[in-house]
């Protein structure tokens, strides 16, 4: 998604957003939609016109017929407004499926900033931001200029110039009424869209550890955490309501002010007073005609306001994930120039750090808890950035996942078959699965289970245990060719033998790839070239005996 900063930019950037997602189908049935919206304004028009004929008494002879032509007016402006809330619907139920596998596949090639329930919510704010977009600016705006180019044109044929004139400069003069204070909107939206996506995350990670919670007993802990996101959601939230209110205030003296005016020119412009009371019935119907519309095209910018607060972090800068179109299985250097990594917290965990693992080696990687291990395997996996220093896998910058395949301790397992969480959208071969299931020492819970590969996993891999959610992973990673394979603390979960055992037969599988062993145990390293310990910020080479 294009970067965009500031309101206007990122309202473009929305807008084209919402346009570009409209594919053949969906832009068929807004540009039916918006033609059929144009045919109900004008019948909409001429039924209230007519309207105001029939109750005039010049027109008391064939007043009946008019007054008929009134109600089959309006019956046929209800009935395409339905039809073109029905293309509507249909445009945007297809922008929504287009936006959702959109924020999808961006959110999962942007680093992570955010919790599951952050992303959730942000998910649900990109939708209805975006909804509101293609409403408003599709449907509404142009009904709004139909409904006042109508009702002028009718008033400016029976010769009322002026009136015609007024009734034009009334749209306009409403619409910048519901401007007011727009940046204060804008603001107070934006921090409300924020205080959300806060109360969101709190509320997945309890939600998500709740075991935890439990355990615990830190109910109330957590409870007040959220609470206090709701607190802050619910005063920006309350303070927006008062802004629109306000601004729809002001709205109601506009609407007041004009109605005042423009009765007055119509009793004042009459030659007699049969002409008067048809002039002013018919200025105040038409005009009446136009509050609807005008009133939704005020209540669409304070919808805009708030969509771009929905949308705009969408279009905040981050750093996405390296996608190539072939996979490098050569064996890949891993490079690490002088790094240093501090944390916001400004602890420093890696300062001037060099370490080189020449393609088709097998480094061992080992360090005390906190030393900075998983900070060197997010700096490989692109997670993290150095502040200082040059990371390099395979001659490039960490991060392309075509070089890569990794196994880490908190294994993700899908909600699905031990077959498909291996094969993870791989086009594997049976032999291939075969082979990797031998490898990591699966093939001996197959045997035991009924369903074999078929087996369903459940939710986070629940039916499974720790070690076989391991094994599992340790499968789908070197069914992956790859020129880097990435283990932190992948065999944690198995016991010292099973870890030795099992990590012998993939160093063995994978003779010419690179590997990266991260652990704590030494019977992780059992089959290792070398080894590295992370110790005093610095990566230090220790001796090593297989």
């Amino acid at each position: 998604m294009t970067v965009a900063s500031g309101p206007i930019s990122v309202l473009q950037a929305a807008s084209g957003l919402v346009l570009n997602a409209l594919d053949a189908a969906a832009r068929r049935a807004t540009f039916v939609g918006v033609g059929l919206m144009a045919l109900s304004a004008i019948a909409g028009a001429a039924a209230a016109a007519a309207l105001a004929f029939a109750v005039t008494p010049a027109n008391s002879s064939n007043g009946y017929l008019v007054l008929i032509a009134a109600v089959v007016l309006g019956v046929v402006a209800q009935a395409l407004d339905v039809l073109k809330w029905r293309c509507h619907a249909e445009a945007e139920l297809r922008l929504e499926q287009t936006l959702t596998l959109s924020v999808f596949t961006d959110a999962l090639r942007r680093h992570a900033r955010a919790g599951l329930g952050a992303e959730m919510q942000a998910l649900g704010n990109a939708l209805a931001g975006c909804r509101l977009l293609f409403q408003h600016l599709v449907f509404t705006a142009p009904a709004v200029l139909l409904a006042s180019a109508s009702a002028a044109v009718l008033i400016a044929s029976l010769g009322h110039l002026t009136l015609a004139l007024v009734m034009l400069a009334y749209a306009p003069l409403y619409l910048a009424a519901a401007c007011w204070r727009a940046r204060s909107m804008t603001r107070t939206a934006g921090a409300a869209t924020a205080a959300r996506v806060e109360t969101a995350r709190r509320f997945a990670d309890a939600i998500g550890n709740k075991e935890v919670v439990r355990a615990f007993e830190a109910d109330e802990f957590v409870r007040r955490g959220l609470k206090q996101s709701l607190s802050r959601a619910t005063k920006w939230s309350w303070l927006l309501v008062r802004l629109r209110a306000g601004a729809a205030g002001l709205n109601v003296a506009v609407y007041a002010a004009a109605l005042g005016g423009l009765l007055w020119l119509a009793w004042t412009s009459a030659q007699d007073a049969s002409e008067r009371v048809t002039l002013v019935v018919f200025a105040s119907v038409t005009f009446a005609s136009l509050l609807r519309p005008l009133e939704m095209a005020a209540q669409a910018f304070r919808d805009l306001i708030l969509a771009l607060a929905l949308v705009e972090p969408l279009f905040q800068p981050g750093k996405l994930w390296k996608r190539s179109s072939a996979t490098d299985t050569s064996a890949a250097t891993v490079r690490l120039v002088n790094v240093a990594v501090a944390y916001d917290t400004g602890r420093e965990v890696l300062r001037a750090a060099n370490f080189v693992c020449d393609g088709g080696v097998k480094m061992g990687l080992k360090g005390a808890s906190g030393a900075g291990k998983s900070t060197v395997v997010r700096l490989l996996t692109g997670q993290v950035s150095p502040a200082e220093g040059e990371v390099s896998v395979a001659g490039a910058s960490p991060g392309d996942s075509t070089v890569m395949a990794i196994a880490l301790q908190e294994t993700f397992l899908l909600d699905a078959s031990i077959r498909a969480n291996i094969e993870f959208g791989r086009d594997a071969t049976e032999e291939e699965i075969a082979r990797a299931v031998a490898i990591v020492g699966l093939d001996t819970l197959l045997k035991q289970l009924p369903e074999g590969l078929e087996t369903r996993v459940g939710e986070r891999g629940a039916r499974l245990s720790g070690g076989e959610r391991q094994r599992v992973a340790l499968a789908r990673a070197i069914l992956k060719p790859a020129g880097l394979y990435l283990f932190d603390e992948a065999t944690s979960a198995l016991d010292p033998e099973a870890e030795q055992t099992t990590m012998r037969k993939i160093v063995e599988s994978r003779r010419c790839a690179t590997m990266v062993i991260v652990a704590h145990r030494q019977t992780a390293f059992s089959a290792v070239d070398a080894m590295v310990e992370v110790k005093a910020g610095e990566l230090v080479r220790v001796p090593h005996r297989a």
